[in-house]
């Protein structure tokens, strides 16, 4: 192992200008004692002179360096224009990706979207019960087996459930790193570049404000800012933990902030399947895709398709459950509290269709329109804050595009616009609860 400190000096200011004309970013006699005594080039060029490389080798090199820098320059002017049109083409390798580029300006498509809006038949073969956080596990478990460039690495690993991973592929692959999540997210870039598949565990979803850094300026534009060269197969996990009296700096349910961040794939399953099954997207997939979960469905327990090969394609809702009266998507751990109103309200007759979106970018829009045009009402329900949420851009969709097929408004159900209380008392409310969702349906029935 190796660690290289390199103190580097700036010879000119950021921008390039001067700060105060005329008055130079540092002392003329500095600039020069720095470029003749520690420039890294000019060093380097001495040194291998002093270990006998002839001067005539390097001028050569120097010149095929001039000429490459010279021909690049001309076939660039030489180069027509960009068109348009082709803005699109380096965000994703994935074709499926680019169904994020929704739509163009006065709500013009930029491209085809061609997204079925029926019911992914479930995979066939036998099933097993299994909570959440063990198909989650599995998830890991087989896709390692599978593909020897798939790496772990992250906070607290052994902790939540990767004990039996590090017994099966040992630190070579699982690497539990230090409290940095910018250097260790970093670092899962780089490998991602260099030719691995790393899955960057970042524990609390809180943590990824730490990594937004790497995650947006890297990982999200390297592709488009390279022209489609580089690759970054890299999966960021972030668990959410609204509950349990986490107070505001452990709490956040920040996938809103990332949506808005081109070249990300963003998913939030609620159930063991479909945790298993996008996990093992994620990993397979070729973009950086984001894996928000929510500790609350940690222990609901599910049937898993015991098939190594079982898939959940990104960008596809599912209907949890059909009805005729009102549409109800639920976000993450808001499926719970909906479920249970669901069950209530159809003791007293009332259909609700709930539709768990799964992929949050890009979101699955023609799912969603192909249920309101059956019941005409729409209610969306996450613990996310209310400003900008998901519900916001699934109401602003469904205005611009389905606003004919609306009976009555949509209503959203959110956390408020404050941060999330450490107190017990405070916090039991905070989110949508069962009651709230029974109300918001009532509600639009009663209009």
């Amino acid at each position: 192992p190796t660690l290289i400190v390199a103190n580097t000096y700036r010879f000119d200011d950021h921008n390039f200008r001067l700060a105060v004309r005329d008055v130079p970013y540092r002392a003329v006699e500095e600039v020069e004692r720095y470029k003749r005594d520690r420039d890294p080039i000019s060093l380097y060029r001495n040194i291998l002179l002093e270990e006998g490389v002839k001067e005539e080798s390097l001028r050569a090199a120097e010149g095929e360096v001039a000429e490459a820098v010279k021909q690049a320059v001309q076939f660039a002017l030489a180069s027509p224009m960009p068109r348009a049109e082709t803005l699109p083409d380096y965000m994703f390798k994935s074709p499926l990706g680019r169904r994020q580029q929704l739509r163009g300006r006065a709500g013009e498509d930029l491209i085809d979207m061609q997204t079925s809006v029926q019911k992914l038949a479930p995979t066939p073969g036998p099933h097993i019960q299994m909570t959440y956080l063990d198909a989650l596990m599995e998830a890991q478990m087989e896709e390692m087996t599978r593909d020897e460039r798939v790496i772990l690495m992250g906070e607290d690993i052994t902790i939540y459930g990767g004990v039996k991973l590090i017994e099966r592929f040992g630190r070579n692959r699982i690497w539990d790193t230090p409290i940095s999540e910018g250097s260790f997210t970093g670092m899962g870039i780089g490998a991602a570049v260099d030719g691995l598949r790393p899955i960057v565990d970042l524990g609390f979803a809180s943590f990824v404000y730490l990594a937004s850094d790497q995650i947006i300026n890297q990982a999200s534009k390297l592709r488009f800012m390279t022209g489609g060269q580089i690759e970054i197969p890299v999966v960021f996990r972030c668990c959410m933990f609204g509950f349990g009296n986490n107070a505001a700096q452990h709490a956040d349910r920040c996938y809103p902030s990332f949506m808005n961040v081109p070249g990300l794939k963003i998913v939030c399953p609620t159930s063991a399947a479909d945790i298993k099954g996008l996990m093992k997207s994620a990993i397979r997939d070729d973009d950086p895709v984001l894996v928000f979960e929510d500790n609350r469905l940690w222990t609901v327990k599910g049937d898993v398709p015991t098939d190594p090969d079982h898939v959940i394609p990104i960008g596809k809702a599912d209907v949890k459950r059909e009805g005729k009266d009102v549409t109800l998507i639920a976000i993450a751990g808001a499926i719970r509290p909906t479920m249970e109103a669901v069950d209530a309200l159809a003791e007293e007759g009332i259909s609700v269709e709930v539709i768990d979106p799964r992929t949050l970018k890009p979101l699955d829009h023609e799912t969603f329109k192909a249920s309101v045009a059956k019941t005409g009402r729409l209610v969306i329900v996450e613990d996310a804050h209310r400003v900008c949420n998901v519900g916001s851009e699934i109401a602003a969709v469904m205005a611009e595009e389905a606003f004919d097929l609306l009976k009555r408004p949509i209503l959203r159900l959110s956390a408020p616009d404050i941060h999330v209380p450490f107190s017990p008392a405070l916090e039991k409310d905070f989110y949508p609860t069962k009651d709230h969702v029974i109300a918001a349906v009532r509600r639009l029935l009663q209009m």
